[in-house]
């Protein structure tokens, strides 16, 4: 029961995570710029990370361990990124992870980190 609830509660933060961007997707476009993706771009970028996020919360809502060791690498990927615009200097400025209203951090950075393990850790949960 507790694997149960953790698949699915991880699905349901990628989903809100993905239905969020798709919401504000000026916000998300805007929010890539600190990541280095220019405006030109950034509209596919968002529109991209929004089908692979709902997917994969998808597959991972179906308990398909290559979808959770997927979006736990995805999300490692995201982590990469936050941290190298931090050490640019970019904290504060939006980080797209829940839409255009989140703000660059190191605690959106230690989000980011937690929920890498936790969709790696997913399929060791049966």
């Amino acid at each position: 029961m507790g694997a149960m609830v953790a698949w699915l509660g991880l699905a349901t933060v990628l989903l809100a995570a993905a239905g969020l961007k798709a919401a504000d997707r000026t916000g998300t476009s805007v929010s890539l710029a600190a990541y280095g993706i220019p405006g030109r771009l950034a509209a596919r970028a968002s529109a991209a990370l929004i089908a692979v996020e709902a997917a994969l919360a998808a597959g991972i809502a179906a308990g398909v361990a290559s979808a959770a060791y997927a979006a736990g690498l995805l999300l490692a990927g995201f982590l990469l990124v936050q941290v190298l615009a931090l050490a640019r200097g970019n904290a504060g400025a939006p980080c797209g992870c829940f839409g255009g209203g989140g703000r660059l951090s190191r605690a959106s950075a230690g989000r980011t980190a937690l929920l890498a393990v936790g969709c790696a850790a997913l399929p060791a949960l049966g």
